[in-house]
């Protein structure tokens, strides 16, 4: 009774979709959640406008077609995902500048929205690279005299950076890196603590690197070392 009592104060549909889901029928489905922002996305035009390309983390540069539907020289704007950094530079890696080549004037942007990157580097970005904050140890290892000796730093990627604490006992001591198979790294004088331009920054390949250049051994602030780099697909 009391079951027909229940029944009777259903209406006709709510009475159908209770016998189809008792039948077994599939339940509704439920909303997809919103995917997650991209680390960063490139624009073409001041304010986020033009052309416009989403990145994971990574460092991308123009001679493997990296910087994707925005192009060489053409980035004007940046959004910037919380949690992430970007590394952005007027000369592109290629087959990394070793200890001896420059990536150009190199730029730090953090989390956020950068309506222009500035006229000194509008139009002319080459190289980016992503990062997050440092996790693990497999990526790298910073020697602090040259030839790969001295004390040293397992690193993993990220970005460390010297205001941060991130290079612990080897702050403005680093003098070789070991880069692992897989990694890249950007590596720079100055951090944020200087301001947004980031001084002398060299791209490093897997590989032992036994020197890191007159100007730059002995006085890193910055190395933003990342993985493989992927774009995430286009929403």
């Amino acid at each position: 009774m009391r079951i027909r009592s229940l029944m009777a104060g259903v209406g006709t549909g709510s009475v159908l979709a209770l016998s189809q889901t008792a039948a077994g029928a599939a339940p509704a489905a439920q909303p997809t959640p919103p995917a997650r922002p991209s680390a960063l996305v490139a624009y073409s035009d001041r304010m986020q406008g033009g052309q416009s390309q989403p990145f994971g983390t990574g460092v991308y540069d123009t001679s493997s077609g990296g910087l994707g539907a925005v192009g060489n020289d053409q980035i004007t704007s940046l959004r910037v995902a919380p949690g992430y950094q970007v590394v952005a530079c007027e000369d592109g890696g290629g087959e990394g500048s070793g200890p001896t080549g420059s990536l150009g004037l190199c730029r730090y942007f953090g989390a956020g929205r950068h309506d222009h990157v500035g006229d000194d580097l509008s139009d002319r970005i080459s190289l980016l690279a992503v990062v997050a904050r440092p996790a693990g140890t497999g990526g790298a290892t910073a020697y602090q005299d040259e030839g790969l000796t001295g004390a040293r730093l397992k690193l993993g990627t990220g970005g460390y950076e010297q205001v941060d604490g991130d290079l612990d006992r080897l702050a403005g001591t680093v003098r070789s890196l070991k880069v692992n198979a897989g990694h890249r790294a950007v590596v720079c004088d100055n951090d944020r603590a200087n301001g947004m331009d980031l001084g002398t920054c060299r791209l490093f390949l897997p590989g032992a690197h036994r020197g890191l250049g007159a100007d730059l051994g002995g006085r890193v602030s910055l190395i933003a070392l990342a993985g493989a780099a992927q774009h995430p697909p286009v929403a």
